[in-house]
């Protein structure tokens, strides 16, 4: 999910999580509509060197995108054109493209059910809500299908993991993707890099790291049944770590301000 919805953006490869289901109509849904995989394999990349140079230069230009995104919006906010962010508690500093007031509702209602301080994202980031849209992420860009909120609850993880992307954008470093890369499995953080050597030179989503850290973070702040993330097995995206072991690696990463009193 860290591709973009944008045409002026570089893509990053984004598919969607592979939904356990009972037998509610949502959850086989959510099953075909995000067509996530789990793969069983997990191996960390011996390229560590390679690709810490190759996320520094992707991370670097989607950065630079970022800026001119944000240079735009705050064009148009002046002008009247731009919706206006708003900041929740903890729940980040977030601007609305599209959605109905439940579907916006639903966005925020995701972020605040985590433990994870996401106004530690130094940006505000617009979500951008339409119907039949692959879910994404870019810098500062979230994009969600307005059919995915419309199930409540049960989007609330994905919401997570997408916003997730912004963490690992803006706060991560190059060491701490190394790190991450080591602790939760994946055979290279973004598929772009040179260590992205399947015979297509694509990776299963679950392959990524960078998707591992997103829906591990999603997991780990919202440790609750009703999150679409919770793994079934150490296998899956999210369970290579316990929520709290991987709660104290984040902090040690990010710093204290990771987590939020509930």
């Amino acid at each position: 999910m860290g591709g973009s919805g944008n045409g002026s953006l570089t893509p990053l490869p984004k598919s969607h999580p592979e939904v356990e289901g009972e037998d509610s109509k949502w959850s086989r849904f959510l099953q075909v509509k995000l067509q996530w995989t789990q793969h069983d394999t997990n191996r960390c990349s011996s390229l560590v060197r390679e690709e810490e140079t190759a996320a520094d230069r992707l991370v670097a230009e989607m950065k630079a995108t970022a800026a001119g995104l944000a240079a735009t919006v705050a064009t148009l906010a002046f002008a009247g054109g731009a919706p206006t962010p708003r900041a929740f508690a903890g729940g980040g500093r977030t601007a609305f493209d599209g959605g109905t007031p439940n579907e916006q509702a639903q966005v925020r209602a995701a972020l605040e059910a985590s433990a994870f301080d996401w106004n530690a994202v130094p940006v505000t980031v617009t979500v951008h809500i339409a119907r039949g849209i692959d879910s994404s992420a870019a810098p500062g860009q979230v994009w969600l299908d307005a059919d995915l909120l419309d199930a409540g609850t049960y989007a609330w993880g994905i919401v997570q993991h997408e916003y997730a992307h912004q963490v690992d954008f803006f706060l991560l470093t190059s060491a701490a993707r190394v790190q991450l890369l080591g602790s939760l499995g994946g055979v290279s953080w973004w598929q772009a890099t040179p260590a992205a050597r399947a015979p297509d030179r694509t990776l299963q989503h679950a392959q990524l790291a960078s998707e591992r850290f997103a829906s591990t973070l999603a997991w780990s702040y919202w440790p609750s049944p009703a999150n679409a993330l919770r793994p079934q097995s150490r296998n899956d995206e999210a369970g290579a770590l316990a929520p709290a072991t991987f709660r104290r690696l984040l902090a040690g990463l990010l710093g204290a301000t990771a987590g939020r009193p509930q």
